[in-house]
């Protein structure tokens, strides 16, 4: 499954990336990496396209491979 504990949805590895999805907290729609330390750290926000193609990699549970996120 792609829902981490922290509350993330992970969509990407290789480099890791993940968003938060959930409409209720002050941080949706912002893209995360994660850092050096292993730590989660904010990217930038997504755009509304972004964000809906991550809601429907989170319904299919599905994780990308490569950079394709980071594009932006």
């Amino acid at each position: 499954m792609n829902l981490l504990p922290n509350g993330l949805t992970l969509l990407q590895q290789n480099p890791d990336c993940a968003a938060k999805l959930d409409p209720t907290a002050k941080d949706h729609g912002w893209l995360y990496t994660r850092g050096s330390d292993g730590q989660w750290v904010t990217l930038r926000q997504m755009s509304a396209a972004e964000i809906e193609t991550a809601y429907d990699q989170a319904a299919d549970m599905a994780v990308l491979q490569g950079t394709q996120v980071r594009a932006g």
